[in-house]
C-alpha cells in the first residue's frame, strides 16, 4: 500500500516539540460524541503548552467527514485531518480520517488500513494502545459517548502505563 507522506517528515520546523516532553490527549468517541467533543474543545485554553490532541471518532468509512470544519468552529487551536508520517506538534488537534486507524509511532502519526471488516472505525483501541506503548504516562485517554467495547482495552493499557484516563458520565452521553 503506498503511504501518503507529509513534507513535514522530511524537514521538522522549530514549532515541533520534543516528543519526550509532549503530552498527548487521545479522545475516542462514537458517532453520538460530536456534542461532547465540541464542548470539550470549546472549553480548552488556546495555548496548550506541550499538548497535542488526537481524535478517533467512529464514522462511516465511505462518507466524507466534516469533523475538521465542525470542530474548527469550537477552538482557536489548529484542527486538521491527520496525515501519515506527520510529526505531532503542540497546540494542534488531529482528526483521524474516516477510513483509517491511527497510531502514534515515535513522535509521528501512523495511519493504518482498518483491519477489522466489522466494528467501529476508526478503532479507538488502536490509538490508545499505541499511546500506552509509545508515550505511557505522558498520555491522557478520554472516552466520550461510546457504544460497545471499543476503547476499553486501550483505556486499561493506558492506565497500566501510568496515563490519566477519563470517561464521560453515562447520563450525559448520547
Amino acid at each position: 500500500m503506498p503511504k501518503e507522506k507529509n513534507p513535514k517528515v522530511l524537514e521538522q520546523d522549530q514549532t515541533t516539540t520534543n516528543s519526550k516532553s509532549l503530552f498527548i490527549i487521545g479522545i475516542g468517541a462514537s458517532a453520538g460524541g460530536l456534542e461532547a467533543l465540541q464542548d470539550f474543545l470549546s472549553n480548552l485554553p488556546t495555548n496548550l503548552s506541550n499538548v497535542a490532541i488526537i481524535i478517533a471518532q467512529h464514522m462511516s468509512p465511505t462518507h466524507k467527514s466534516m469533523l475538521v470544519q465542525l470542530l474548527s468552529r469550537e477552538t482557536r487551536l489548529q484542527v486538521s485531518e491527520a496525515l501519515h508520517g506527520e510529526v505531532i506538534e503542540e497546540n494542534k488537534v488531529y482528526i483521524t480520517p474516516p477510513d483509517k486507524d491511527i497510531a502514534i509511532v515515535g513522535n509521528s502519526i501512523e495511519l493504518r488500513r482498518t483491519i477489522m471488516p466489522t466494528g467501529p472505525k476508526p478503532c479507538v483501541d488502536v490509538l490508545f494502545n499505541s499511546m500506552a506503548s509509545n508515550i505511557g504516562s505522558r498520555s491522557i485517554g478520554v472516552i466520550l459517548s461510546g457504544t460497545g467495547t471499543d476503547g476499553a482495552a486501550g483505556m486499561k493499557a493506558l492506565k497500566e502505563a501510568g496515563a490519566i484516563t477519563i470517561a464521560q458520565e453515562p447520563q450525559t452521553a448520547k
